[in-house]
């Protein structure tokens, strides 16, 4: 604009042609221009379907690796989990192998409670007895733990049987409480059941005590009956009021004809 402001009238009169001569110089010469470059062109528009081909092939190699990566993503999801299923039973079996003595000593339980029956290891068994009973109380759910607490329980009708064949002896008070009182532990057997196999045995020390007696030839042989007979009913009937009758309401007594009977401190009697 300033440029035309500073042009003369009569400049400004013929400026239309001299712009129109100017426009038909450049027309010619673009003109020349694309009849000289028309391969450029052509090379040019050849060039630029060939990088917009090259972009839609990128675009589709792109929503390929995309889905790849989608499905790599959900296998390697898959494989994490499978591999932590897997590492549980691996750490339990680690675990486990941590405690290979504590498993080992619970394992040979069974074997350990049964040596120790057939030992007569009275005292020794009951702790065991005890000790697999509190862990079935502990974990009442676990298969080993039950199958370890029956396989322990079959040692015990042998050790019912043993502690039975020890009552049938001459014995002091002091081991027949202990016996009678394992088998109170054991529990196979009620209160009255002890009582009437404690009775089953004495009654077969008496018949073993007799047998011996009337082995005896000589003419003493009757008195040393009596005597043996006497002696190891008085011992019986002793043992059983001080184990299951209680002091204080049971005295032993003697008759003048030397039997034995149970005598009560209210005056009433039971014979023994």
């Amino acid at each position: 604009v300033r440029e035309m402001l500073a042009l003369g009238s009569a400049r400004l009169r013929v400026q239309p042609h001299s712009l129109r001569d100017e426009a038909k110089s450049i027309d010619g010469r673009v003109k020349d221009l694309v009849v000289s470059e028309y391969p450029t062109f052509l090379a040019s528009a050849r060039c630029v379907d060939d990088i917009a081909g090259s972009i839609r092939e990128v675009q589709r190699a792109l929503h390929g690796i995309q889905a790849d990566i989608d499905t790599c993503l959900t296998s390697t999801q898959a494989a994490v989990a499978r591999i932590d299923e897997r590492q549980q039973p691996r750490r339990r079996a680690h675990g486990l192998l941590d405690q290979y003595p504590s498993v080992l000593e619970l394992l040979e339980l069974p074997q350990l409670m049964e040596s120790c029956v057939r030992n007569e290891y009275f005292d020794e068994a009951l702790q065991l007895l005890a000790f697999a009973r509190s862990m079935v109380t502990v974990l009442p759910g676990v298969p080993l733990v039950q199958q370890l607490f029956q396989d322990v329980e079959r040692s015990l009708e042998l050790m019912r049987d043993k502690l039975l064949s020890r009552l049938a002896k001459k014995l002091p008070l002091a081991e027949a409480l202990q016996l009678v009182g394992h088998l109170r532990r054991v529990r196979l057997m009620d209160e009255a059941a002890i009582r009437e196999s404690f009775l089953q045995c004495q009654e077969v020390h008496v018949h073993d005590t007799m047998r011996h007696v009337e082995a005896d030839r000589s003419q003493r042989r009757l008195p040393r009956a009596c005597d043996a007979f006497r002696t190891a009913i008085l011992d019986t009937v002793s043992l059983y009021r001080a184990m299951f009758l209680g002091s204080s309401k049971w005295l032993l007594c003697k008759a003048t004809n030397g039997d034995a009977f149970l005598c009560r401190t209210d005056g009433v009697d039971d014979v023994g």
